[in-house]
């Protein structure tokens, strides 16, 4: 019924700990598809000796990043339903269980939340989600998901080839295409793990070519269904959200300049998008289901901009 998806690299240190979690579960229709990226460490063999399970497949590509691993996870994928897993992390016995609970004929994703813990499993902070109309634009990774299959495929939904934001396009516009999408409240059986070497803690704080923000966003700009299942203002707050994020977040490992550039062009580019953006009511009030301290860092900073001290900020929080 489900087939879980596992991209690897140079996982060979923590994969194990993944696949046994998976191994685990008590919904035991599964398969799970291992994508080895052409890692350089010893992970595909680390990974080949471990499998005894027959659910459980082994394939090996050319290192092409980890949005090609996914999407050739779902052309091998024989399962109904498709779920996914990174390499640190791990999910409990229940994680698919829980999901499968409230799949029906009438949905075609099923979102939950998720726990940010330590290497060593103690809890850093979770994300609960609550129903709300924005409630799934919260978590825009592809785990803590469970998609049909065949949802996927007819709408040819991918990952954008992108070193940022390749499940943030593959999500928005699964959200987008379809109003049949259902979210688990008070679930947190995805276990993102701290780890600092990964690309969201660490690779993502600098600013180049190859993690330029506008990529993504002109991708899903153009990508977007016309007359899609989100109305117009939920959308334009998720940009708006999403370019403080990267100002408030990515941008914090980069000088002054670097930021104030980027951040120049991240306002543009709304503004040339949505000229309205700035009246967006959700800048105000919180959409139903947002998190409450992200939409706090929505409001103080288009404050900020608005009195001008942007800038003075960006100088706090930038490198020196």
């Amino acid at each position: 019924m489900i087939s879980v998806i596992v991209p690897v690299y140079n996982g060979a240190d923590r994969i194990i700990r993944c696949l046994e979690s998976i191994q685990s579960q008590k919904y035991s229709d599964f398969e799970c598809i291992v994508i080895d990226d052409g890692s350089s460490d010893d992970s595909y063999n680390v990974i080949k000796n471990w499998i005894k399970d027959d659910r459980f497949h082994l394939y090996r590509q050319e290192n092409a990043g980890v949005a090609i691993a996914r999407n050739r996870g779902i052309e091998y994928a024989n399962g109904e339903f498709i779920a996914f897993t990174d390499q640190d992390d791990y999910v409990t016995p229940e994680y698919l269980s829980h999901m499968m609970a409230v799949m029906d004929r009438d949905t075609d994703i099923v979102v939950s939340g998720y726990e940010r813990v330590r290497e060593d499993g103690k809890r850093l902070y979770d994300i609960a989600l609550a129903e709300g109309e924005f409630s799934k634009f919260v978590v825009p990774t592809p785990w803590a998901h469970l998609y049909r299959k065949k949802f996927i495929i007819e709408n040819d939904i991918h990952f954008l080839d992108s070193k940022i934001g390749e499940d943030i396009f593959f999500n928005v516009i699964a959200y987008c295409t379809t109003p049949k999408v259902k979210v688990i409240e008070h679930c947190m059986d995805y276990k993102w793990v701290d780890n600092k070497k990964s690309v969201s803690n660490s690779g993502q704080k600098t600013a180049g070519n190859e993690v330029n923000p506008l990529f993504l966003l002109n991708n899903l700009q153009r990508e977007i269904p016309e007359n899609g299942s989100e109305p117009e203002d939920i959308i334009e707050y998720f940009f708006i959200r999403y370019c403080v994020w990267y100002t408030l977040f990515v941008m914090r490992g980069t000088s002054k300049r670097e930021n104030i550039i980027m951040q120049t062009q991240l306002f543009q580019w709304l503004g040339k998008t949505f000229p309205d953006y700035e009246q967006n009511k959700y800048i105000k009030v919180s959409p139903d289901g947002e998190i409450a301290r992200y939409h706090i860092a929505v409001h103080v900073w288009m404050f900020f901009r608005k009195i001008k001290a942007d800038r003075i900020v960006t100088g706090i929080l930038s490198k020196k």
